[in-house]
């Protein structure tokens, strides 16, 4: 305790101070001395005049100190439990509490509470201070053991269960254990007990070592529900030879079973089905852990399809006309192609007028939408004895009979005319016979060429194969 004095003597020359505890200080009006110990004290001011007389005074000097002993309520304590503390002192009036773990506490309360979140061996002291100001320590402090928790382990047979089965949990690490949700566990008070969970569940379990310190540990357990597959389409209606995409989904993996033959693959959500003929398809899914299956069914029907004849191959000459005679037993759309030379295309009996051979198809589609096709060909007859040469034309502009038209072949290799003193009037190679902007409109040089005889020489071409040639004469009449 730190204390001060004055000196209010006169008439001195030296100073002299007794302190009472052994220490002195000389020449000082104004000392302050501490005095390490409590008591009671008497303290003696010397002083000294120049006549060599001398005096004295003395006063007594009381030195207080609170004294305080600490205590715990226990001298163990689980990590993460309250210790209690206690302080038994005489006059004091605040507390200062150093816990041991770098944390410090203070009020004017005797008790106190504090939580050690670390297990380990703590030192506690505490400072008490009176009403005079005056602090001291506690005789002694005391230790405090924190046990740590214990160190919890949890597993599981298997991290999945099926429905309506079961799975045994495990833990260690302490004494005594309690599970959380008790639904679904055979026992919830050993460490091993057996869970038979309906839903996914998150089990807990408390564990209390020997000297009552409890950890927890958790472990999730998923439960595997039964599946429901669906397959689309569930029917569908094909025309022979078309085909259907099919797609399973609901499970894991997938199998076609049974009736697998048109299926492009039979181990995938995913098949294009191509029957022959009407039928289910069945598929099998599984879950990813084999748990459950379940099945699907598509049901397949092949529609019918028109019975289509084109009618028999034909013969006709370059220029001339035939109808053809398309029928299917039934009503049907009809198509046919090419259009070329055709007098329609909707129809069953379009007029055919050609100008080379020819194959079409016809194509009727019924009701279903399902269709079929036939072909016939219409050749050109191809006879020297059958080619028409005209003997004369005039072509005077009048829109008839202004071109000399071949008729009766499809094809002219090669055409030259000559006049009557043996120029060339006009040549053509590879053309049309039937065609008249091909043939020779009576001029030459894009002038009127005059009345008159011309001879001309015409090598011509069957479809078939084989050239044969013909030359005479043609009359130009104006």
């Amino acid at each position: 305790m730190l204390v001060q004095f004055t000196n209010n003597s006169v008439n001195y020359t030296g100073i002299h101070w007794d302190f009472g505890d052994g220490t002195t200080a000389d020449e000082l009006n104004t000392p302050s001395h501490v005095y390490e110990k409590a008591g009671q004290y008497t303290v003696t001011l010397t002083v000294s005049g120049a006549n060599g007389l001398s005096a004295q005074y003395t006063q007594q000097v009381i030195v207080d100190r609170p004294t305080a002993s600490l205590s715990a309520g226990a001298p163990a304590i689980c990590a993460g439990q309250q210790a209690q503390l206690k302080a038994t002192a005489a006059g004091a009036v605040a507390y200062t509490w150093d816990f041991g773990d770098g944390s410090v506490g203070g009020g004017a309360d005797a008790s106190i509470t504090h939580v050690y979140t670390n297990g380990g061996d703590y030192q506690l002291k505490l400072l008490v201070t009176d009403v005079d100001g005056c602090t001291a320590a506690a005789d002694a402090g005391i230790s405090m053991q924190v046990h740590p928790p214990p160190v919890v382990t949890v597993t599981a047979a298997a991290p999945f269960v099926c429905l309506n089965s079961s799975v045994t949990l495990s833990a260690a690490g302490g004494k005594t254990y309690s599970w959380l949700p008790t639904g679904g566990l055979d026992r919830t008070d050993i460490p091993s007990p057996v869970a038979s969970p309906a839903v996914n569940t998150n089990y807990q379990v408390t564990v209390t070592d020997e000297i009552g310190c409890q950890n927890t540990g958790n472990i999730a357990v998923e439960v595997i529900q039964p599946l429901s597959l669906t397959v689309t389409p569930v029917t569908a209606s094909l025309c022979p030879g078309e085909s259907v995409s099919l797609h399973a989904a609901g499970a894991s993996s997938y199998s076609w079973i049974d009736n697998t033959s048109g299926l492009s693959n039979t181990q995938s959500a995913d098949a294009v089905a191509k029957p022959a003929g009407s039928g289910i398809y069945t598929v099998t899914g599984t879950d990813a852990h084999s748990c459950f299956s379940d099945t699907a069914e598509v049901d397949i029907t092949i529609l019918p399809v028109p019975s289509v004849s084109a009618g028999a191959d034909v013969e006709v000459l370059s220029g001339a006309s035939v109808t053809l005679d398309a029928n299917a037993g039934s009503d049907v759309i009809w198509t046919w192609s090419p259009a070329q030379y055709l007098s329609c295309t909707d129809c069953a009996a379009p007029v055919c007028t050609p100008k080379q051979s020819m194959q079409y198809i016809a194509t009727g589609k019924n009701a279903e939408g399902c269709s079929a096709s036939d072909t016939v060909v219409v050749k050109l007859a191809c006879d020297a004895a059958r080619v028409g040469v005209p003997s004369g034309f005039t072509p005077n502009g009048d829109g008839h009979n202004d071109r000399w038209v071949i008729q009766g072949i499809a094809e002219v290799d090669h055409l030259v005319i000559y006049g009557r003193w043996g120029q060339k009037v006009f040549e053509r190679s590879h053309f049309i016979a039937s065609d008249p902007s091909n043939c020779w409109d009576g001029t030459i040089q894009g002038q009127p060429c005059p009345t008159g005889v011309y001879t001309y020489f015409i090598e011509m071409r069957c479809p078939a194969g084989g050239v044969f040639t013909m030359k005479g004469t043609v009359v130009v009449v104006r």
